[in-house]
């Protein structure tokens, strides 16, 4: 029983639904921190887009050059991939033009991110923006606040003003913060051509770089006056999970307890 449990736990995570709950939860936030009624087309877009840009960017390479060897497991995660992909194209019709237009950007930016382009004028052919040395942290929260703060603004109709673009910026520094357990599991296997924040930082200066960051998120916060009990616990665990974070913790300890931060933040902003 205990080893079905994990094979569908591993599913869970490589299929990057775990990662898609946490981009619609942080959604969700956004639609309840500007008092908004929730759009739930636009929840079930982030969740389906989520899993198609991740696992487009993990398993791309994987099935086009193994797709007659490929295993069970990643041809169920490519058949998860294919109806989110479906579930993407029926929430559209139901959400305005600029939000198609927000989509079709940081779906653009996610394929630079995972495709090489061969480009002339003596850029090397062959290269993504992932292999741009110290890029891949600010595309990805980059990405992330388009689509978790801006998308559901721009639907809702909100101006963004400066506590909107407070708020935006606040969410940028959290996801970049979020992203550092991540960078520190894999600093001993990634190639130092990708110059993480732990390769170029070191293990000790990245965890102060959190902390520091950590604090910005609330200061952040509090001058946009979005300060709350339920952001502050999170960042709270966020630093917490971050002090804690070292090359030797198992691929679970951030694939889906750092993850599930953001899921833990809506639960508490539901409950308070």
């Amino acid at each position: 029983m205990v080893r079905y449990l994990k094979q569908w736990l591993q599913i869970y995570i490589n299929s990057s639904i775990h990662v898609s709950l946490s981009a619609s939860a942080l959604t969700y936030i956004t639609i309840l921190e500007f008092d908004q009624t929730p759009n739930f087309y636009l929840l079930w877009l982030v969740f389906f887009s989520t899993i198609v840009a991740y696992n487009f960017i993990k398993y791309f390479g994987l099935a086009q050059s193994h797709h007659r060897t490929l295993t069970k497991q990643l041809k169920l995660t490519l058949w998860i991939s294919l109806l989110a992909f479906g579930g993407c194209l029926w929430c559209l019709n139901s959400l305005s033009r600029s939000t198609f237009v927000l989509f079709l950007l940081s779906g653009a930016i996610t394929f630079l991110y995972a495709i090489p382009i061969g480009l002339r004028q003596r850029i090397v052919v062959g290269r993504n923006l992932r292999a741009i040395s110290g890029l891949k942290i600010f595309v990805i929260s980059l990405v992330w606040t388009i689509v978790t703060v801006v998308i559901p603004l721009v639907e809702q109709q909100i101006p963004i003003g400066k506590v909107a673009l407070l708020y935006a910026v606040q969410r940028f520094v959290f996801i970049m913060v979020l992203m550092l357990p991540f960078d520190i599991r894999d600093m001993v296997y990634d190639q130092l051509k990708l110059g993480t924040v732990p390769q170029l930082l070191g293990l000790f200066w990245t965890k102060i770089a959190g902390v520091i960051g950590v604090t910005c998120v609330v200061v952040l916060a509090h001058i946009s006056q979005t300060d709350n009990s339920p952001l502050l616990i999170t960042c709270a665990l966020l630093l917490i999970a971050l002090l804690k974070s070292s090359p030797e913790r198992s691929f679970n300890y951030s694939a889906f307890w750092v993850e599930a931060l953001p899921i833990v933040w809506l639960m508490l902003c539901l409950i308070q």
